[in-house]
Parts: C-alpha cells; structure tokens; sequence
C-alpha cells in the first residue's frame, strides 16, 4: 500500500492510497484485503488499485467484480497503469469509470 498527499492551499489537501497488482490482472483476494484496509483506515481523498496485463473494458471489469462478491466497489478506483499518468495529470479531475 502506498500513500501520497499534495497540499495545495492549506485548508485542503489531497491524499491518495494504491494499491498495485502483484500479477498481471486483478488478484481478486488482494483487492479484497485491499478494500478491507481502507474501511479500516477512513482516511483517503481516492483509493486506487493498478493492475497490469491488458486493459479490461468497463463491462468485463464489473462481471469480474460481481462473480467475487464485491460490494463495495465505488470506494476505491480500478485502473490500468496505462490509465494512471492521466488521472494524475488531471488532478484527479478526470476520473475512469
């Protein structure tokens, strides 16, 4: 798990956690333990998971989510790591779903 914070003014700061895939796809036990942690923790502006291998469109990635019970997917966000230079030069303005 790896955290980062940006202050920009100093009322708000940004504080990111990720979580990066230790195979090629998503390990859906470590995406578990993953979602597990941050329930815990409270205390994220955004929670990512990278994944690496080929990108998975939208639809595979939520039939792979609800055949694994995962409920509480809109608490963290799953990209590729294609997909992570994007979201981070967009300040997290630009978020995939």
């Amino acid at each position: 798990m790896y955290e980062s914070s940006k202050q920009h003014i100093s009322r708000l700061a940004l504080k990111v956690l990720s979580h990066c895939s230790f195979f090629d796809q998503i390990y859906v036990p470590a995406l578990k333990r993953v979602l597990e942690y941050l329930r815990a923790i409270h205390g994220a502006n955004y929670s990512l998971y990278v994944y690496d291998g080929e990108l998975i469109p939208e639809p595979l990635l939520r039939e792979l989510l609800e055949q694994s019970d995962i409920t509480d997917i809109d608490t963290i966000i799953i990209l590729h790591h294609q997909e992570l230079a994007t979201l981070i030069d967009s300040n997290f303005t630009t978020l995939p779903r």
